[in-house]
């Protein structure tokens, strides 16, 4: 079991020992001080919601909010907090706001909106060339017809007089 034996003082600072290795406290929990970590932002840091905790302290604290891309403030009530959570609104945001180049198009969403778009794109071109080419197979089609009417005798052209010949002589048949 790890635990950690902290003063009053000490869990003020930004700085703990724990098992002999130097931690710092990044946003209420604690964190080897690799360089790789500090300010790689992870879900652990910027997506989870906010947690005040049981403890009755007023910290004021600062949290990412992803639904408004923004940094926030909240009172921390002093234990149980998660990892987003933060001294200072620079911190939150050096962590936790979007980069411009992964706003820009380099990251794997944009790659796929990208692709997507390309698609549809794609599929609307397609629909035209498809549309184009029935309005020009109708348009032959209308233009055959009209140079080469109907011989008599060729054919099952029907007259009027021919319905009236045809009705007369089912009615006489009844």
């Amino acid at each position: 079991n790890l635990t950690a034996t902290l003063g009053a003082a000490e869990s003020l600072s930004p700085h703990h020992h724990f098992l002999g290795q130097r931690q710092e406290n990044l946003g209420g929990g604690l964190c080897p001080t690799y360089p790789s970590l500090k300010f790689l932002p992870t879900p652990a840091y910027c997506t989870v919601p906010r947690v005040t905790g049981p403890c009755r302290a007023s910290f004021l604290r600062w949290y990412y909010s992803p639904a408004n891309r923004t940094c926030r403030q909240f009172i921390y009530g002093g234990c149980r907090g998660n990892k987003n959570n933060y001294q200072h609104e620079e911190e939150c945001l050096k962590r936790c706001s979007p980069k411009p180049e992964d706003i820009g198009g380099t990251g794997a969403d944009s790659r796929s909106d990208f692709l997507s778009t390309k698609v549809l794109a794609l599929g609307v071109l397609l629909a035209v060339l498809a549309a184009i080419l029935l309005g020009y197979v109708t348009d032959i089609a209308l233009k055959t017809c009209r140079r080469k009417p109907e011989l008599p005798g060729v054919g099952t052209g029907w007259s009027p007089s021919d319905y009236k010949e045809y009705l007369m002589s089912n009615a006489y048949t009844l």
